[in-house]
């Protein structure tokens, strides 16, 4: 079954249900880069916890290093325009589809992608391709590190609405969350 999934980063380290941290994992050696400029856009919720992580982690002896990551907006944008033009192509077939009901906010991501002009899709590509060669050239090989701390989401996920209706396909038939 899960012999094919890659193993969990820093595997040893475990949060119990107040996101405290549980581990006796000897992280000397192990430098972690933090782009602080990012992490502090985050709603203070998200930035409390990362920090208490990253703490944590410098406790355990992780070094933390200071880094930027340049053109981090640019490259945000540029990984959005190629998931949204993905998107688009992958559920196209739902999309026209008319006895495939999907969330309006679905329908419009879907929507959107379609109309992603191929031009910028592959200028999208050439951005990203910078970006990554960018993280792993400068990032990782000229300050040595071994993984960079960020938050995954920089908001809060908001609850629905009581009443809000949820994905209703043919084979659900949910409608309410």
């Amino acid at each position: 079954g899960e012999a094919y999934l890659p193993p969990p980063h820093l595997s040893l380290v475990v949060k119990d249900k107040d996101l405290t941290v549980i581990t006796s994992k000897d992280l000397r050696g192990v430098r972690l880069g933090v782009y602080w400029d990012h992490f502090q856009h985050a709603d203070p919720q998200v930035y409390n916890a990362c920090l208490k992580s990253v703490q944590y982690l410098q406790g355990q002896g992780a070094e933390i290093v200071n880094i930027t990551i340049p053109h981090l907006m640019e490259l945000h944008l540029s990984h959005g325009i190629k998931i949204l033009s993905e998107f688009g192509l992958i559920w196209e077939r739902q999309f026209y589809d008319p006895d495939h009901q999907l969330e309006a906010n679905t329908e419009i991501t879907i929507g959107l992608g379609r109309t992603v002009p191929a031009a910028e899709a592959l200028a999208a590509e050439k951005v990203r391709t910078y970006g990554l060669r960018e993280v792993c050239e400068n990032l990782f090989r000229t300050q040595h590190l071994d993984a960079i701390v960020s938050p995954m989401l920089g908001n809060k996920v908001p609850k629905p609405r009581p009443g809000y209706p949820c994905l209703s396909t043919p084979r659900t038939r949910r409608t309410n969350c």
